[in-house]
């Protein structure tokens, strides 16, 4: 399993490059989960960020919140999962990728930041710095793919 997580500020592009890289890899054939973190109560109704995760390919998608979180899988289905930390949400699935929106204090696997958030000393370092029009741009989500493709496993 490989894990990336996409960290930066709110409003700096991080749900449509994982929606970008969701597309790409499973344009690849590949199994894809997603969880996204949030401060928000959790409930199971996906709307939003989760929603367009699932539409753009996700297998799986997770919404975590506070010790809680709501798995939703492709056919609809839902359950609710206690955790104590992120990683504890990684064994609810059975993907060949998992992509993480958020928990910027506890990244997990390769992180990619967008680049207006690189210059915040209290962001962990990222094995890639990235700008918020990429997601826009095929080819360079393409080879952003291919590059985390080429990091050592979780």
């Amino acid at each position: 399993m490989r894990v990336v997580s996409v960290i930066g500020y709110s409003g700096s592009g991080k749900t449509t490059l994982v929606e970008a890289i969701i597309r790409e890899l499973v344009s690849r054939g590949e199994h894809v989960a997603a969880i996204k973190h949030t401060h928000h109560d959790v409930n199971a109704v996906s709307k939003g960020d989760t929603a367009r995760f699932t539409r753009a390919g996700a297998s799986e998608v997770m919404l975590a919140g506070d010790g809680q979180a709501v798995v939703w899988q492709k056919d609809g289905n839902s359950r609710q999962v206690p955790y104590q930390a992120p990683e504890d949400l990684l064994p609810e699935t059975n993907a060949s990728w998992i992509l993480i929106e958020g928990f910027k204090s506890r990244p997990m696997g390769a992180v990619v930041m967008m680049k207006a958030s690189a210059r915040d000393t209290k962001m962990p370092q990222a094995v890639r710095e990235v700008e918020p029009d990429l997601a826009g741009d095929p080819a360079r989500v393409a080879e952003l793919v291919t590059f985390l493709g080429k990091i050592k496993r979780s």
